[in-house]
């Protein structure tokens, strides 16, 4: 585990719980004179498979054609789900795994109000664990709560109604600090103390005023971010092909590219104050599937599990994502897939389009 993750793991405040602090607080509480920093890994890494494993079963449920197994098996051996371990100890995980258990919860219940009940207290914690949840986690959770089918522009009203008090309350909090620098985290097995890190938060100010110059310095840094957008993005849309085709009828795979783009939407303040965006755009991803499966209430849209795909457009998009598994790399957590990567892409969202294209004729014909 990287300094920087380990340190989401120890940080504390002389105020009390703050945003990104729970898991701090958790530690002192469970261990006042410091963890094994090999237990940690331990637990950050079955957090990891769990996530992992949850997420396997919610898509072979789905599946119920060779095809739909073949692209679940595809999904599972690309970054989409190498990326959840190329950062072991990312608190974004542990809020993953709080969010499918109280999705699992609230999908399951008829009443608003009872639904309600789960939302409120866990959107608190997971602001508590990491405040990108804010942007994440939270609108995912509210477009369950209210069971939106296609979340659009109205949807934002039930969101900001969650998201702005517990994002007002993190502007007033003060940044995470160190306020014992000699709780430090101890390898049981070669007795080392791990070396704390004396800035590692810092405030969104700082990280705006930071990326605004990268991002804007020169005019050829502005033609690099705008080309960014599809380089991180891009093995998100290669997933949603295949799922879309493989796994969901027309309806259902209209509605994850609708649930996609909302939470990418309201995941848009992240691109602006930080930097590691392939790491949200398979956040993203993830939770748009999740939603997509779990607010469905009109049985015309829930897929019959047989493959909608023709075998050889399946092929095209397992071999999209398998050629794309080179962003399982440090650079595409921060700058996506290289440009080289980008006509993979395109030759599959034409295939793709040509046989949308394709069907919709035949079914005028029919």
């Amino acid at each position: 585990m990287d300094i920087y993750w380990l340190e989401a793991w120890l940080v504390e405040s002389p105020h009390g719980v703050h945003a990104r602090g729970l898991l701090g607080a958790l530690t002192h509480w469970l261990a006042p004179h410091g963890p094994d920093v090999l237990l940690i890994n331990a637990i950050a890494l079955a957090s990891c498979v769990i996530v992992i494993t949850a997420l396997s079963a919610i898509l072979f449920f789905q599946a119920r054609s060779t095809v739909g197994r073949a692209a679940v098996a595809v999904l599972l051996a690309s970054p989409l789900a190498g990326l959840l371990f190329e950062e072991i100890g990312d608190p974004l995980v542990i809020a993953m795994a709080l969010f499918l258990l109280a999705a699992f919860c609230m999908q399951r219940m008829q009443s608003t109000a009872a639904r309600l009940l789960i939302l409120v207290p866990t959107c608190i914690l997971l602001v508590l664990i990491h405040e990108a949840t804010l942007f994440l986690v939270v609108p995912a959770l509210v477009v369950i709560w209210k069971r939106t089918d296609v979340p659009g522009v109205m949807t934002l009203v039930p969101v900001a109604a969650v998201a702005v008090p517990l994002l007002a309350a993190i502007m007033l909090t003060k940044a995470p600090t160190i306020s014992d620098p000699g709780y430090q985290a101890i390898n049981s097995h070669t007795h080392e103390h791990i070396p704390r890190d004396p800035e590692p938060f810092p405030s969104y100010s700082q990280l705006l005023h930071e990326e605004a110059a990268n991002y804007f310095g020169s005019p050829k840094q502005a033609i690099q971010f705008v080309l960014k957008f599809p380089r991180v993005w891009c093995i998100a849309i290669l997933g949603i092909v295949l799922l879309s085709g493989a796994l969901m009828g027309p309806a259902l795979g209209a509605r994850l590219w609708r649930h996609w783009l909302f939470l990418t939407v309201c995941a848009a303040p992240l691109f602006v104050i930080a930097h590691d965006w392939g790491r949200f755009s398979v956040v993203t991803f993830w939770l748009a599937t999740v939603t997509t499966l779990w607010v469905g209430r009109d049985a015309a849209a829930v897929s019959d599990g047989k493959s909608r795909l023709a075998p050889e457009l399946a092929l095209i998009g397992a071999g999209g994502l398998i050629l794309a598994a080179n962003a399982v790399y440090p650079d595409y957590r921060v700058n996506g897939m290289p440009a080289a990567s980008l006509p993979i892409l395109a030759a599959v969202c034409v295939a793709w389009l040509a046989w949308r294209r394709g069907r919709s004729g035949l079914n005028q014909a029919v």
